[in-house]
């Protein structure tokens, strides 16, 4: 009866480690698919951003901040070499 009980018990705690194991890769599995998902969604939101764009306001704009930025660099170019000895001649 001793050893029927012993054994009982062993096939138990099989049982609850299996359950747990089983859990934990459930737990894994939904984390990927919501990971996954997310994904998807993202992938989903830039493509449309894609495809409804209007090209003529984002070529506009393209070449308004590449206008900003050239006269920067012109900017830059012309107080680079300034300092304050230059500005007190």
């Amino acid at each position: 009866m001793n050893k029927s009980l012993t054994e009982l018990v062993q096939a138990l705690e099989i049982v609850v480690f299996t359950l747990t194991t089983v859990g934990s890769r459930l737990n894994a599995m939904d984390t990927a698919r919501e990971s996954t998902c997310n994904f998807i969604l993202q992938s989903k939101g830039a493509l449309s951003k894609i495809e409804d764009l209007d090209f003529a306001t984002a070529i506009t704009e393209f070449e308004s901040r590449k206008i900003a930025l050239e006269a920067a660099q012109r900017t830059f170019l012309t107080i680079r070499d300034l300092n304050l000895f230059n500005f007190i001649r």
